[in-house]
């Protein structure tokens, strides 16, 4: 009896410890992450052991009502994904469950019941008011609204790890194993710690860039450890500023659309962490197609108007029927020219006719021209306001555009070597010694600027004598055949009214 009585008694003393328990709220992503705003997910914390069966989660308006189970071992954590078990990557997730519609980034109440129906913790905000925001947490850079001591902060995320210090801010980091909060301590109320007194690690995102639209701008990350070191094992995350992301220590973005972002570098190891910013000045794109060689020997001229270097790496260069991207490195030098033979870029311009377009690194179309009409032997094809005319070849220098000589089509007629037929070939152009009338007609507009011949658009010559006759010859069978076949129609119709009649 005595026995019973003493297990009885155990027992009692055991069971609350585990049926109740210090638990918490600790850390939300409300903000989702790099990947998806909706990889949202929520961390428990307890000093106590404790049996979450039957307790529930939900939102003060009910729109998300998640439903717990299993236990949480003292200073241990529970971590709950939204939907699925990808959410945080390499970390399984303790309960999945859908959020209801999701946390809202304008702010959410949220309260934790136990089995009971008792209220056990409640996050709320006080500055601004409830429903208008959350008191920590940044869409921006992702960094999770995690409890410290009696208020929330804004840090890198930690999910099932300790929480930053009270000490750290987003612009300060981590501290030190000596002033971090105890794996026991979860929400616990740490001794604070000055900002300026916490050991750090540091970073750089380098210097503000200017850039043209499409060009690829090279971001370089540096970061050192707490002992002024190179940072080893670090993990880098760029934030372009026009909503793109990127990983890694090293890497090249092209903007899209001219304007000023601010780029931000976040880098993190172990439970330390730290951010840099940069501004990109981004401009529209001053590289254009110039001039353009055909021919096998031919070459292809680029011209940057612009008054700052350009990278033209992993630009596309590209005629009908090749192609060429620039290698990383190249540079274009303000306000200069580049000419690329076709013997290194293996594009070769077709003199009869071709398109050379120039193209960013994601494909998108920057600048080109096309002529349709074959390139007079010795001329280039030049880029005049738009519109590609013959000229004299300038390579690396500015288009010649003042014409001595004029480009007509006229029919050229030769003899065969063996019937001595004269046969009629197809139009070709050739050019003819400028000779300008005395009212100038022809050669001149109005202001007196010399009116160049196009690559691009001309007018038809004018048909020959036999070709007149023969559009009459063939529209005279065409008349006759459809006349035949009336008269027969005709004679039928006629036919069958006889018959009906007798």
């Amino acid at each position: 009896m005595g026995f019973l009585l003493s297990f009885l008694f155990l027992v009692l003393c055991m069971f609350p410890a585990f049926a109740s328990g210090n638990v918490v709220v600790n850390e939300i992503a409300w903000m989702g992450t790099t990947n998806s705003a909706s990889d949202e997910w929520i961390e428990l914390y307890s000093t106590d052991t404790a049996d979450l069966t039957d307790w529930h989660l939900i939102t003060e308006d009910g729109a998300m009502d998640i439903a717990l189970s299993g236990s949480i071992t003292a200073g241990g954590y529970v971590l709950i994904e939204r939907t699925d078990d990808t959410t945080v990557p390499d970390i399984s997730a303790d309960i999945i469950a859908p959020f209801g519609s999701g946390l809202s980034n304008n702010g959410e109440v949220l309260i934790l019941k136990n089995s009971s129906g008792t209220e056990v913790d409640k996050v709320h905000t006080e500055s601004p008011p409830v429903g208008e925001g959350w008191p920590a947490g940044d869409n921006i850079t992702k960094e999770t609204m995690q409890k410290s001591g009696g208020a929330w902060i804004t840090a890198m995320a930690t999910p099932k790890a300790a929480n930053i210090s009270a000490g750290s801010s987003k612009n300060n980091l981590e501290t030190d194993e000596e002033n971090e909060i105890d794996s026991g301590s979860g929400g616990g109320d740490p001794e604070y710690i000055p900002p300026e007194k916490l050991p750090r690690i540091k970073t750089d995102a380098g210097e503000d860039q200017t850039a043209a639209v499409g060009e690829q701008v090279q971001f370089r990350a540096h970061a050192w450890g707490l002992d002024d070191k190179a940072l080893e094992n670090a993990r880098y995350v760029w934030n372009f500023g026009d909503g793109a992301t990127h990983e890694g220590q090293n890497v090249g973005y092209a903007y899209m659309f001219p304007g000023t972002y601010m780029a931000r570098l976040m880098v993190s190891s172990g439970k330390y962490s730290a951010f840099d910013d940069l501004r990109v000045l981004v401009q529209k794109n001053t590289v254009m197609i110039s001039e353009v060689m055909p021919g096998a020997a031919g070459w292809i001229e680029l011209q940057n108007a612009g008054n700052k270097s350009i990278h033209l790496g992993g630009w596309i260069l590209e005629t009908t029927t090749s192609r060429f991207i620039f290698p990383l490195g190249t540079i274009m030098a303000p306000n200069s020219f580049a000419v690329l033979s076709a013997q290194t870029t293996r594009v070769v311009p077709n003199g009869a006719g071709d398109r050379v377009y120039l193209f960013y690194p994601n494909g998108t179309y920057a600048n080109g021209f096309q002529y349709v009409f074959e390139a007079p032997q010795g001329k280039s094809v030049s880029n005049n306001a738009g519109v590609s005319v013959f000229t004299e070849p300038t390579p690396g220098n500015s288009n010649k555009l003042v014409l001595t000589q004029q480009i007509v089509f006229v029919p050229i007629v030769s003899k065969s070597p063996v019937t001595e037929q004269k046969t009629k070939q197809q139009p070709q152009l050739v050019i003819l010694e400028q000779e300008e009338p005395v009212d100038g007609s022809n050669t001149r507009d109005s202001s007196g600027d010399l009116i160049f011949q196009s690559a691009t658009l001309t007018d038809a010559p004018p048909l020959s004598k036999m070709d007149r006759e023969a559009i009459w010859f063939g529209g005279s069978l065409i008349a006759g055949g459809f006349a035949a076949v009336g008269v027969v129609l005709f004679r039928r119709r006629r036919s069958s009214m006889s018959d009906t009649i007798l």
